[in-house]
């Protein structure tokens, strides 16, 4: 709702602001954790545990993903 409310009223959010609420809203974390499901048995609770927590790596590939989205379909519209 924050993404929809920036454009309703033309606010423009800092950096650190967009990135805050855009990876929240993608899901590319999900996409990341389901694919352990694929894993079987090699795929421990405590790797669900792990990705529940957010660590650095899978924050930094959510924030990359998102970017290189939003790159492409700012491309797209100009």
């Amino acid at each position: 709702m924050t993404e929809a409310r920036w454009l309703n009223t033309d606010y423009k959010p800092t950096s650190e602001e967009y990135i805050q609420i855009s990876t929240e809203s993608c899901g590319y974390a999900l996409v990341t954790t389901t694919c352990y499901i694929g894993m079987g048995d090699i795929a421990t609770e405590d790797i669900f545990k792990w990705v529940s927590n957010g660590p650095k790596i899978i924050n930094a590939a959510v924030v990359l993903c998102r970017l290189m989205d939003d790159i492409v379909s700012n491309e797209v519209y100009i």
